[in-house]
């Protein structure tokens, strides 16, 4: 183990609930602790319903889960209050390129414009270099 990981586990501990005469309910059990079970489990918390969020590990992750997030997300992010957050510590850019090998399959070319949340949104041109088959 690192001396990171030292740090950043979590060593398991019983939780009172369990010592309780009765058992305690939860009626949704989350699985997986990366950035959509993260934000389905604090969505759930915020609407009062009772969640239990189980994963694999007892790591905090300080690296990344994702290699971008699209608008729609930021907005699911916005209404769980931390969508300026997400869009603070990300990088932003307008050029996108997917490549096979070294060969250039698509590109766009994205326009950047104030959109409803009063962020900076994409308005993309595509060219193809050939026809997907």
């Amino acid at each position: 183990m690192t001396s990171h990981e030292a740090h950043s586990r979590f060593d398991y501990r019983r939780a009172p609930e369990h010592d309780e005469p009765t058992s305690l309910i939860h009626p949704v059990a989350v699985i997986g602790a990366g950035p959509v079970g993260l934000a389905t489990a604090i969505d759930l918390a915020q609407q009062g319903v009772r969640a239990v969020l189980l994963d694999k590990d007892g790591i905090v992750s300080t690296g990344s889960h994702a290699i971008c997030f699209a608008k729609c997300t930021l907005g699911i992010f916005d209404r769980l209050g931390c969508g300026e957050r997400m869009v603070a510590k990300g990088v932003s850019w307008n050029v996108g390129k997917v490549f096979l090998q070294d060969e250039l399959l698509y590109s766009s070319i994205c326009s950047l414009k104030r959109g409803m949340h009063g962020r900076r949104s994409s308005i993309c041109s595509s060219t193809t270099s050939k026809p997907f088959s």
